[in-house]
This record gives structure tokens, sequence and C-alpha cells, in this order.
């Protein structure tokens, strides 16, 4: 069953991508820490979108931990979460997810054969 941090956490993400929220910065965490009061600036480069650039440190960690070069590699990092949501609006969670895509680039992301991430300008529903 899915706990009230979970619930509120997932009203907070569709809420905030369709624009229905009041919350201006993400819920405090189960232990009552508040969330940080400012956040740096981001700038999205636009002009920029689409054009390869060079993974971070630690994403290339990711990467190369990833193939099959190790003794304990080919595994690539992966999250699973299962969320069991009574009377869940399914057309309003993909509608918000789909919106949450568009808008930050990361999620659009993918890296390149050659070891460089690209965050793709458009991608299938």
């Amino acid at each position: 069953m899915i706990t009230e941090y979970q619930h509120g956490l997932l009203e907070t993400v569709v809420g905030m991508t369709l624009g229905e929220s009041g919350h201006t910065c993400c819920p405090s965490g189960p232990d009552g820490e508040a969330a940080p009061e400012e956040l740096p600036t981001v700038i999205p480069d636009h002009e920029h979108e689409g054009v390869p650039f060079p993974l971070t440190e630690l994403q290339q960690a990711f990467w190369v931990g990833r193939a099959n070069v190790f003794e304990i590699g080919n595994v690539g990092i992966h999250l699973y979460e299962e969320f069991e949501v009574p009377g869940l609006d399914i057309p309003r969670l993909q509608c918000g997810w789909r919106r949450l895509i568009q808008r930050h680039g990361m999620l659009r992301t993918i890296v390149l054969q050659h070891g460089e991430q690209q965050i793709l300008t458009k991608v299938p529903d």
C-alpha cells in the first residue's frame, strides 16, 4: 500500500506538472526535514539542445560499470518503485508525466555509444 509520504509526493508531482498546485517547492521528507529555501538557478540552454555533451564523472562511472568489462559489471543502475493507488486517474497521470518529460530535458537524455549524452528534442508519446 502507498505510504502517506508517497501519496503526497505523487499528488505534488502531478499537481505541479499540471499547474494545479499551490506548492512552490518540494514537500518535506518523512522525518519533517524542511526543503531548502533557496535553490541554485538553472538556466536552460535551448540553443544547444540536441547537441551531445560530456558525461559527468559519476555518469561516466555508471556507464563504464554497465559494460561487461568488469567482473561485477554488466548491470545498469536502476530504481524500481511500485505504487498501489486506488482510484488513480490514469489519463491525468499520463498527461502529467508527458508534460514533465517535455519540460525537463534530462528526462529525455540518452547516452551515446561514444560516451557522450544528448538531450532528445522530441520523444514518442
